[in-house]
């Protein structure tokens, strides 16, 4: 049985400039986590489903070990009451691992508003959920190691 974890890093990317004289900052509060489970079962592609409000969901053949949990972030540096339109995307397609797997995830998507409103000082929160999936390769040569990949995260107003 593999056990895999999961580490999402952030990479940024904001409007050149705001025109309201800050300096616009994203600040990640927690990382997208997709929880620590073991592959069992990878005749056919297996999904693992993390929605923005925190609803998780595995496919069969896969066990859960941690369940995972919503990324959040948080956008300040903007003029109050502005609306703000929010892109997330893979950088890469696929995780990688710190020690050689033979198996890797695939990235299908990421789950995020496509916009949201500052408060009257200028911040705003969002989560972030997604889904990545196994290859359906037939082997379950998953380490039992930490799965990471770049997420990308663009602001625009």
């Amino acid at each position: 049985m593999a056990i895999a974890r999961f580490c999402f890093l952030l990479l940024i990317l904001m409007s050149a400039s705001n025109s309201f004289g800050q300096t616009p900052l994203l600040e990640e509060i927690t990382k997208v986590d997709f929880g620590t489970v073991a592959i069992v079962n990878n005749d056919s592609p297996r999904r693992i489903i993390l929605d923005r409000a925190g609803n998780y969901q595995v496919g069969t053949g896969i066990y859960i070990l941690r369940r995972g949990q919503a990324g959040l972030y948080r956008i300040s540096g903007f003029a109050g009451n502005v609306r703000l339109f929010i892109t997330v995307t893979a950088s890469q397609g696929s995780t990688t691992t710190e020690d050689f797997s033979p198996e890797q995830f695939t990235i299908i998507s990421y789950d995020h508003s496509e916009s949201v409103t500052t408060n009257g000082l200028g911040v705003t929160e969002f989560l972030v959920g997604g889904i990545i999936e196994t290859s359906g390769s037939g082997t379950t040569n998953f380490r039992d190691t930490t799965y990471t990949t770049q997420l990308r995260v663009s602001i625009d107003f």
